[in-house]
């Protein structure tokens, strides 16, 4: 047998040790992990469930003053739209698994999001990709999004993705993602995330921390008409999700839904935080214009587990009620 074929089969065999349903996982354990963006809402949840496993685990932020790192795990300064930053990280940190949880989040139809999604989702995506592709050759796993429409579907197409400069930035990513995979036999996959909530979530942009702020406050939440169904998804499930595609072999080259599968109204999540946080004025629904362009769909649960075992365990009222108890812990002004 050729060297090389021994090293495939001794990279599919430590996959497959790697793919543990539940327990603790001590298959993790001195792992070299490059998580990116380890200082946002799921990069520092997913760094942090690592290190609980013993991994090795470096992450990144462009800037490194404003990272701070109660779990103890590596902080690295980078900016991953530079090739030659991304080029000096990757050939340090020599990783085995890379999780890319970094880039531009806000999805807003504005021109001004145009260039920070192009240079912090798209050229980061490909930067760190072909920088891997010329090393180390880890397994990749992309954060995919909701906002791009079902991969196999005949309207995922460039021209049918345009509801906002994310969009189009994460249907691109992916597709590069594809690309490395087919052509170069970079193993990537594409974890397509639904709408992630839960504890750590500190942009107040957002609609469950703007809500949770507003109802502690006394003050009535101003929100759209609420009527747009979204598959909402913990963030404590999401982080199991993203770890099973990154131990699973057999996934390479294909995007997998991590969702709940249940479509639930903008407004019923609003009314279940302010029955959770009773005693405030009520929402204000129209208040606010609503969004053109959503994309409505839910995760395909059953194809997920078949693939890679894993399936939701938190429901929507726990999560939001785990949250609240969060927030209120945290004892911040409002």
């Amino acid at each position: 047998m050729c060297s090389c074929e021994t090293r495939r089969r001794a990279r599919r065999t430590r996959s497959e040790d790697l793919c543990v349903r539940d327990g603790p996982d001590n298959s993790w354990s001195a792992r070299r992990v490059l998580v990116t963006g380890a200082t946002g809402f799921i990069g520092r949840a997913v760094a942090s469930k690592l290190v609980g496993f013993d991994a090795v685990v470096h992450g990144t932020s462009r800037r490194l003053s404003n990272a701070s790192s109660p779990e103890m795990f590596a902080i690295n300064a980078c900016d991953l739209a530079s090739i030659d930053q991304c080029r000096s990280l990757v050939e340090t940190l020599r990783p085995e698994f890379v999780i890319h949880l970094a880039g531009h989040p806000f999805a807003a139809r504005d021109l001004s999001r145009v260039i920070p999604t192009f240079q912090n989702n798209l050229a980061s995506t490909v930067n760190l990709l072909t920088c891997i592709a010329e090393t180390t050759r880890a397994k990749v796993v992309l954060a995919g999004s909701l906002e791009v429409p079902d991969p196999s579907s005949a309207s995922n197409s460039a021209a049918n993705i345009v509801s906002s400069p994310y969009a189009l930035s994460k249907w691109a990513a992916a597709a590069y993602g594809h690309m490395f995979h087919s052509l170069f036999q970079l193993p990537v996959a594409v974890a397509r995330l639904f709408m992630v909530y839960g504890p750590g979530q500190h942009d107040a942009k957002k609609l469950i921390p703007s809500t949770i702020a507003s109802l502690r406050a006394g003050r009535a939440p101003k929100i759209s008409s609420g009527t747009r169904l979204v598959d909402w998804i913990f963030v404590d499930d999401v982080v199991d999700g993203i770890l099973a595609i990154a131990a699973c072999s057999g996934v390479d080259g294909r995007t997998i839904d991590i969702g709940t599968g249940v479509l639930t109204t903008v407004r019923s999540v609003v009314e279940t935080l302010a029955e959770i946080i009773p005693g405030g004025p009520p929402p204000i629904f129209g208040a606010v214009p609503t969004r053109p362009d959503e994309q409505v769909g839910a995760a395909k649960v059953e194809e997920t587990r078949s693939i890679i075992g894993w399936s939701p365990r938190v429901s929507l009222r726990e999560g939001l009620a785990k949250t609240v108890e969060w927030s209120r812990s945290r004892h911040e002004p409002l």
